[in-house]
């Protein structure tokens, strides 16, 4: 979710219908297991929070550069870290959602 939906959805993201059918949808695909995310573009980190609440990971890195700082938390006792830049990590999972990438 973009940083900017938050203010416009507040805590009914976690019940739209947009966001609980990706995340369900992807979720049909992959084995549950504690992945470790790399979330790129994050926004609020959404799609990462759900994988963590629902057992599809250890922990998280969420990535976007409109972030004010970087900053830590836990979801469901797990490590979600938001991040404005990256270097290399040993991630299993990595997540675009919603994201276009592409270079000029």
């Amino acid at each position: 979710m973009d940083l900017k939906e938050k203010h416009a959805l507040g805590d009914q993201a976690d019940t739209h219908w947009y966001y609980v059918s990706k995340a369900r949808m992807i979720t049909r695909h992959l084995p549950r297991r504690g992945y470790e995310i790399l979330d790129v573009g994050a926004g609020v980190g959404w799609f990462s929070r759900w994988l963590l609440k629902n057992g599809f990971g250890n922990s998280a890195v969420c990535v976007d550069p409109g972030y004010d700082t970087d900053s830590k938390t836990e979801v469901a006792g797990k490590p979600i870290f938001y991040r404005r830049e990256v270097g290399a990590l040993g991630s299993d999972l990595v997540l675009l959602m919603d994201v276009l990438v592409f270079r000029v």
